[in-house]
């Protein structure tokens, strides 16, 4: 940042702010309440935006991305988002490693997803109907299909192999 605010460089920097960093909201690790502010100190703009608008997002970057095409040197957007899916992978029938957010926090955001927000968007402004929607979710659901079926008919290969193989190769 330091670097395009000097050189005036046609760059946007883009902060999803999913609210944790790893296992710890960040809140406790930033005193700055918007982290937009953040550009102030380099000398650019920055904006914060709800994220999991669609519109809204689209509609701020174009205003970023035409004022760094004219030469209005970078600036800093900060989307506002929720990770719904957890941080720590788990395995199968194992106790989530995440103790750091409820069931109820998850649930909550969930209610405000992108897609399905944005989907409800055009759904009301007639861009999309109903029959385009099944439409869309039958192709997704064969597409998915499709890679799971791929992925599962390639060989198999021990840890053990994949790691001499690696090594071989280096």
């Amino acid at each position: 940042m330091v670097v395009a605010a000097a050189w005036n460089l046609p760059v946007i920097f883009i902060l999803q702010n999913n609210q944790y960093m790893g296992g710890t909201v960040y809140t406790k690790t930033y005193v700055v309440k918007d982290l937009s502010d953040r550009a102030k100190g380099y000398g650019f703009p920055g904006q914060t935006v709800d994220g999991n608008d669609v519109i809204a997002t689209y509609e701020l970057v174009k205003e970023y991305v035409d004022r760094a095409r004219s030469g209005g040197g970078p600036g800093l957007i900060v989307a506002n988002t929720y990770r719904l899916s957890p941080y720590f992978d788990r395995s199968p029938g194992q106790p989530s490693l995440e103790n750091y957010r409820t069931e109820a926090e998850i649930e909550e955001h969930w209610k405000d997803e992108p897609l399905a927000r944005y989907q409800k968007k055009l759904l009301e402004m007639g861009i999309l109907t109903e029959t385009d929607v099944g439409k869309f979710e039958e192709e997704i659901k064969k597409e998915i299909e499709e890679a799971a079926e791929a992925a599962l008919a390639l060989p198999k290969i021990s840890y053990e192999t994949y790691i001499k193989t690696a090594v071989a190769e280096l």
